[in-house]
């Protein structure tokens, strides 16, 4: 039996090779991580908005500003809850997710309203001049540029941040205001 031999260009087309592989297959486990993290921020939110409409135990969210302290309550770990696995910032901020303001004035029929969004600020402000502006400098859209939006009647949607944008009149009566002015 004669000896084996490997040469330098059979080393070389299976280093080729598997460059080839894991070039084709890295941006398949990214995508897929990414999706995981954005499953896991729906999760949170679902959690927030069920919690917050716990029919046996309603929350009462008068200040909006201090939702994480009032839902912190509820949850056995409230840290998991208010970040979404995709917010980068450091040091973590308070909570990755904002409130809709209007929300203690919703009822039944205003389950198509946002409650809670990706946002970098606790509350979406609505009522500002400068709503444009905050907007864009708040909506985090973390997941493939879309946003993770729960609405009212805890179901959740990704929306590109355009979409949703409160500075539309059609958008801001459509996804944001209360259908009645009526507190509850």
């Amino acid at each position: 039996m004669s000896g084996f031999r490997i040469t330098p260009i059979e080393v070389l087309v299976v280093l080729i090779c598997l460059g080839l592989v894991s070039i084709l297959v890295l941006p398949a486990l990214l995508m897929s991580r990414e999706e995981s993290r954005s499953l896991t921020c729906q999760s949170h939110q679902a959690k927030l908005v069920l919690g917050m409409r716990d029919p046996s135990d309603p929350v009462a969210i008068t200040d909006p500003s201090k939702w994480p302290q009032i839902l912190a309550l509820r949850f056995t770990d409230p840290s998991i809850v208010e970040h979404c696995p995709s917010d980068a910032r450091r040091p973590p901020a308070t909570a990755s997710y904002g409130i809709n303001p209007t929300v203690t004035r919703f009822a039944d029929e205003d389950a198509s309203k946002i409650t809670f969004i990706d946002f970098n600020a606790l509350v979406v402000v609505l009522t500002e001049d400068n709503l444009l502006t905050q907007w864009k400098r708040s909506v985090a859209p973390r997941h493939f540029d879309f946003v993770n939006v729960v609405f009212y009647d805890s179901h959740i949607e990704s929306k590109e941040p355009v979409a949703i944008a409160p500075d539309q009149p059609d958008s801001l009566k459509n996804f944001w205001l209360p259908k009645t002015g009526t507190n509850r």
